[in-house]
C-alpha cells in the first residue's frame, strides 16, 4: 500500500492476482460440537516443494454452536506462480478440524470470473481412521484469478481479451429504461464481483435522446463510473469520471472488460415520470460536469462536489468498500471519491428508476437491479471470443446465428467451386491427356 498511489495500480503492477474470499462452513461438527476461536488458515505450496507457506488467516469466529462459523473475509494474493497450490485449513482453538486443496492456480478457469464452490473438508496426509471419522463438513470459498491489467493500453495479450460482439441480434429491441450491465477488469471491479458473487461490476441505463447536432433520436447509455477514456456525447470531453452519457454502441465497443449484458425493461414508463427523471438527470449531469475539474482550495475533486451537494453519492456506504480496505491495507487515503465512484453506479440508476416511479429505493447493486421484476433476464451483448458459445444467445438469436453460419459455409463452398472451375477451365470440354515422353515415336515403337 505504501508504494501504490492509486487502487488501479494494484492490478497494473502485479502480473498475477488472486482474490480469495472465505465465507462459512456447513455440516461441520467442530471439536466436541464446539467452534471456540474457530479460524481458517490459507497456505501456498510451491510446485515441486513440500513446505507450505501461511499467506492469510481469518479472525477467530466468535459465535457459538449449533450456528455454523462464518467469516465473510477477502484476501488479495500476488506473490505466487501459476503452478503453485492453494490449501486451506480449519482449526478451533488450535485443534485441526479439516483441510482441503482449493486448486492449483493455473487450473482456475475461466480466468477473471468468480468461481464459487463448497469444498469438502478432509484429513491431513497420515491421519488415523479415528481422526478421519471426526472430520466432516464443507467450506465456502470464492476465487477470482487475473493476469489482465486494469489499464487498457498495458494489456499484454490482446487475444486473451479479444471481444466478440453479439448485440446486432437485439439492437432493434433496445429502448429507454433498459439496463446495460458491465463485467470489468481491475481492482475495484474484481472485488465488487467477488463480494457480490456476481459477474456484474457496474451498470448503466439506455436512453433514447435527440442527437446534439442532428436532433434525430439515437441510443445512449447513461452511467456513473470511473470511465477510462470515452468522451461524453454531449459535452464531448474524454476521460471524465462520474456521470456520463455515452453513445451506446461506442461504449459497447470501447469498454475494457470481459462481458456486457442487456436487461430489457418489461413495463412501460409513464411519460410524465420520464420527463421528471430527465429534469433530475440534467441537473445532476450539469453539476457533475461543472465540478469535473480541480478547483482551487480543494484537496480532492470530491470535496468540491460534496460542498455543492453533500448527498450526491457515498461510495463509503457501499457494502463493497470494507473489502477494498481489507485487501488493500492502509489504502483509506488512496480510496478517494474518484477511485471508488464505480461503487455508486447501482445507486445512480436506482435514483433514476425512483424518478420514473419504477423503484422505491435509492440504494441498489447492479445485481439487485437486474433481478427486479420489472426486468427480463440478462442477455449477453459482448463476450471474450475464447469464451463464446452459441448457447449464450437467446433462442431467436441462436437460430439467426446458425443460419448466418450456414450461409457463410455455403458462400465459402461456392467461392471454392468457382475458383476450381476457373482453374480447370469448366465448359471447354475434356482436357487432352498429356503426351507420353517420346511422343509419336514412342507409339510406333510400341506398335512394332
Amino acid at each position: 500500500a505504501r508504494r501504490v498511489k492509486s487502487p488501479n495500480r494494484v492490478w497494473d503492477l502485479n502480473e498475477r492476482k488472486l482474490l480469495l474470499y472465505v465465507g462459512g462452513t456447513k455440516e461441520c461438527l467442530g471439536y466436541k460440537d464446539k467452534f471456540e476461536n474457530c479460524k481458517v488458515k490459507v497456505y501456498q505450496q510451491r510446485f515441486g516443494k513440500g513446505e507450505e507457506k501461511l499467506v492469510a488467516q481469518t479472525k477467530p469466529w466468535k459465535g457459538t454452536a449449533p450456528q455454523q462459523p462464518c467469516w465473510d473475509e477477502m484476501y488479495l494474493l500476488t506473490d505466487f506462480n501459476d503452478a503453485d497450490y492453494i490449501f486451506v485449513e480449519l482449526t478451533s482453538s488450535g485443534r485441526f478440524l479439516g483441510r482441503c486443496v482449493v486448486s492449483q492456480i493455473q487450473t482456475l478457469q475461466p480466468a477473471d470470473e468468480v468461481i464459487d464452490h463448497w469444498y469438502a473438508l478432509g484429513p491431513r496426509p497420515g491421519t488415523t481412521q479415528q481422526q478421519k471419522a471426526s472430520i466432516s463438513g464443507f467450506l465456502d470459498i470464492r476465487l477470482l484469478y487475473s493476469k489482465v491489467p486494469e489499464t487498457k493500453s498495458l494489456a499484454p495479450d490482446k487475444l486473451a481479451i479479444k471481444p466478440k460482439f453479439l448485440y446486432t441480434h437485439y439492437m432493434d429491441s433496445f429502448k429507454t429504461g433498459d439496463l446495460i450491465l458491465y463485467s470489468g477488469f481491475g481492482f475495484v471491479s474484481s472485488v465488487t464481483q467477488v463480494a457480490h458473487n456476481s459477474p456484474f461490476s457496474t451498470v448503466g441505463m439506455i436512453l433514447r435522446l435527440p442527437n446534439k447536432w442532428t436532433r434525430e433520436d439515437e441510443l445512449y447509455v447513461v452511467e456513473c463510473s470511473a470511465n477510462d477514456s470515452l468522451s461524453d456525447a454531449f459535452n464531448e470531453k474524454g476521460g471524465e469520471w462520474g456521470i456520463n452519457i455515452f453513445r451506446l454502441f461506442d461504449r459497447i465497443h470501447q469498454f475494457h472488460g470481459k462481458s456486457i449484458w442487456w436487461c430489457r425493461l418489461a413495463t412501460a414508463i409513464d411519460p410524465t415520470a420520464f420527463e421528471s427523471a430527465l429534469q433530475w438527470l440534467n441537473g445532476r449531469w450539469a453539476l457533475d460536469k461543472r465540478f469535473n475539474v480541480p478547483k482551487e482550495g480543494f484537496k480532492e475533486l470530491s470535496d468540491a462536489i460534496k460542498l455543492k451537494d453533500p448527498n450526491l453519492f457515498s461510495p463509503e456506504s457501499s457494502g463493497v468498500y470494507p473489502y477494498l480496505t481489507a485487501v488493500y491495507p492502509g489504502s483509506e487515503k488512496n480510496l478517494n471519491y474518484r477511485s471508488t465512484i464505480d461503487l455508486c453506479s447501482g445507486d445512480f440508476i436506482a435514483m433514476l428508476l425512483v424518478k420514473m416511479n419504477l423503484y422505491d429505493s435509492v440504494k441498489a447493486t447492479p445485481t439487485e437491479l437486474c433481478e427486479l421484476d420489472i426486468y427480463e433476464n440478462p442477455v449477453i451483448l459482448r463476450v471474450r471470443e475464447k469464451c463464446y458459445s452459441v448457447d449464450m444467445l437467446s433462442e431467436t438469436a441462436k437460430q439467426d446465428e446458425l443460419n448466418h453460419l450456414k450461409a457463410e459455409q455455403e458462400s465459402m463452398a461456392n467461392t471454392e467451386k468457382s475458383q476450381q472451375d476457373a482453374l480447370y477451365g469448366k465448359g471447354k470440354g475434356k482436357e487432352e491427356a498429356p503426351t507420353p515422353r517420346g511422343g509419336a515415336r514412342s507409339s510406333r515403337a510400341n506398335g512394332r
